[in-house]
């Protein structure tokens, strides 16, 4: 192998492990000369992503791609941030429309086509380095995501975060608190405690903090382990002196097969003496005063000498719960 295809091969080795794309730079600095770079870009075996930025590849270029030609084109220090870090931390399924990247303060890079741009001055605290593609840390990276939304999209990125184990709320609530002032400060602490308690989705978190804390009912048991009917289950909300269960079916794997399972469940638990009450996301969403009401009457028919509350002037909480 000649030397002018001994470099050619560790650039490109070097792009597969960068999604498939290099920077100018680095092939000069593997021993590529210009014109070998320029006659791979104009031969068509290589495209140019960004100016100074290639993708060593044919065939379509994947988000992936995309991101790390971004990241190439923003220089040193750069790292992917917001949603991008979300698709790469595992936090989202989806790859977004774009490429969000993070800066140095010191630095200034245009924004490209496609590619959102923002500096941070504490970025080395912030990012996980080590790893390509350079990223937020996941806590981080849930912190930007929280504060670019509305209240429901803060909770959920918590929830999320936590249900799919990438961290927990004692590293969550850490970084929150170096963070200082936060948008939703307040409302994350509260659900990181939640959370920290066993709640694991949006819809859980919209019951506590919804239906069951401001009506005064009391604390139910979060995401209890189970075994009934020969299976083992998870409750979503115990109430274990009365042998209550409150189930909460979000938006989607209720139907069909979870349909089944959701039966199954209530029939074993009603087998073992509980009584299961079952709301969606409009119920809870929509109508917690009067899931509070439900609630709080099977509660005191099974044995609550507790007495639920209002939680406002305009409650719709019946005078007999």
């Amino acid at each position: 192998m000649s030397n002018r295809e001994l470099a050619r091969h560790r650039a490109e080795q070097l792009s597969r492990s960068q999604a498939g794309a290099v920077s100018r730079r680095q092939c000069l600095a593997v021993g590529m000369t210009p014109r070998q770079v320029e006659w791979l870009v104009g031969s068509g075996r290589w495209r140019m992503a960004f100016r100074g930025v290639y993708v060593t590849h044919m065939g379509p270029v994947e988000w992936l791609t995309r991101a790390g030609a971004a990241l190439l084109a923003c220089g040193d220090g750069a790292a992917l941030s917001h949603a991008s870090a979300a698709r790469v931390n595992g936090l989202t399924d989806r790859d977004p429309p774009g490429v969000e990247v993070l800066v140095p303060t010191h630095r200034r890079v245009v924004g490209r086509w496609a590619v959102v741009v923002r500096t941070r001055r504490d970025l080395d605290q912030s990012v996980r380095r080590g790893t390509w593609p350079p990223r937020t840390s996941i806590e981080d990276t849930v912190l930007d995501l929280t504060a670019a939304g509305d209240a429901d999209e803060a909770v959920s990125w918590v929830a999320k975060a936590c249900q799919r184990r990438l961290t927990s709320p004692a590293r969550l609530g850490a970084a929150l608190s170096r963070r200082g002032r936060h948008r939703w400060g307040a409302l994350l602490r509260l659900a990181l405690d939640d959370v920290a308690d066993g709640a694991e989705s949006v819809l859980e978190l919209r019951y506590v903090n919804g239906v069951e804390r401001p009506h005064g009912l009391p604390a139910a048991t979060r995401q209890q382990r189970a075994m009934r009917a020969g299976r083992r289950w998870r409750d979503d909300n115990a109430y274990e002196r009365q042998r209550v269960l409150v189930e909460l079916d979000g938006r989607v794997g209720h139907v069909g097969e979870g349909a089944f399972r959701d039966r199954s469940r209530d029939n074993g638990a009603l087998l073992d003496g509980w009584v299961t009450l079952r709301f969606g996301w409009q119920d809870v969403t929509q109508r917690p005063c009067l899931v509070a009401a439900d609630v709080a009457k099977v509660l005191r028919d099974r044995g609550w000498a507790g007495r639920a509350r209002r939680c406002g002037p305009r409650c719709l909480l019946h005078a007999t719960a």
